[in-house]
């Protein structure tokens, strides 16, 4: 390694911030790792919100057939024989 005298200041600064680096780096990760935990719980309550409204529209669409399917003809007993 070569003397601190023989290194320029900028050679110098970057030893002396190494360590600091080095120490911040977990810090840096977790911050990361936070920022990415933000940006996925995002998009799930996104598609969570797509899913409660297409959940939302089928139901609409399925209500109208299910109450026009219920009804019997006038005459039907309720087991299916004719009266």
């Amino acid at each position: 390694m070569p003397g601190l005298e023989s290194m320029t200041r900028d050679e110098r600064v970057a030893l002396a911030r190494g360590p600091a680096v080095r120490l911040a780096e977990p810090g840096v990760a977790i911050a990361l790792r936070n920022a990415q935990i933000a940006a996925m719980a995002t998009q799930l309550a996104d598609w969570m919100q797509q899913f409660e409204r297409r959940t939302r529209e089928s139901a609409k669409h399925r209500h109208p057939r299910s109450r026009n399917g219920s009804h019997s003809p006038k005459g039907d007993a309720p087991g299916g024989a004719a009266g």
